[in-house]
């Protein structure tokens, strides 16, 4: 029937217009007899097209937003670091030895969630060779209830974690790199303000900020 010529022309239309950059002269002479012989064909071709373009569109819209979001994830396993840090400095901030334990062994599952392979290469260059000591650190204070002594693995957990962040974008917010001068130590923290994990509510304001990483 005509309806049925039609239909057999339109998904041959539809093979076509898929390489058509390759074969568009063989396009033309398919069809444009066909389509000068039944005009109200080329409409519904047109529309046909139209809609066939839009899925392309969309599709390929869609693939280039999967790689942008492949290559985003990349980098975001290392993002959920600091926010772990942070848990531990605020625990050490309330003198709360039992929960300094937790966070940390929260932050060593975390560091072992990370796979290096799926980091760029240069992130990588700088992850791996602090990944054992900042494994070391925090599970030294996992396994530790002294709060002085999970203050001490505190101290150079941050300055490993201060070394990434100077090379590697780990926050998209400011970072505060903080000391304190009775004990020497540095630590780092999301605002100014200061709040001390080395002494808690003793000396919670003792200290200045050093650095600010943006």
């Amino acid at each position: 029937s005509g309806l049925a010529k039609i239909f057999r022309k339109l998904l041959q239309a539809t093979r076509l217009h898929c390489i058509y950059l390759t074969r568009y002269s063989e396009f033309d002479v398919s069809l444009i007899g066909f389509l000068h012989e039944h005009p109200h064909a080329a409409t519904i071709f047109t529309t046909y097209k139209s809609i066939i373009m839009k899925l392309i569109i969309t599709t390929l819209s869609i693939f280039c937003i999967s790689i942008v979001s492949v290559k985003a994830q990349k980098g975001s396993n290392l993002t959920k670091i600091l926010p772990a840090y942070y848990d531990i400095k605020n625990a050490l901030v309330t003198s709360d030895a039992k929960n300094s334990s937790l966070k940390a062994t929260e932050f060593v599952q975390i560091l072992k969630s990370i796979d290096s392979k799926e980091l760029s290469e240069s992130d990588s260059k700088v992850f791996i060779p602090l990944q054992e000591k900042l494994n070391s650190d925090a599970k030294s204070i996992s396994e530790n209830t002294n709060i002085e002594n999970q203050r001490d693995h505190f101290a150079t957990l941050s300055l490993s974690i201060y070394t990434l962040l100077k090379a590697v974008k780990i926050s998209e917010q400011p970072v505060y790199q903080e000391y304190c001068p009775m004990k020497k130590m540095y630590w780092l923290s999301n605002e100014p303000a200061i709040k001390n994990p080395y002494y808690g509510k003793m000396m919670l304001t003792c200290g200045k900020v050093t650095d600010t990483v943006k």
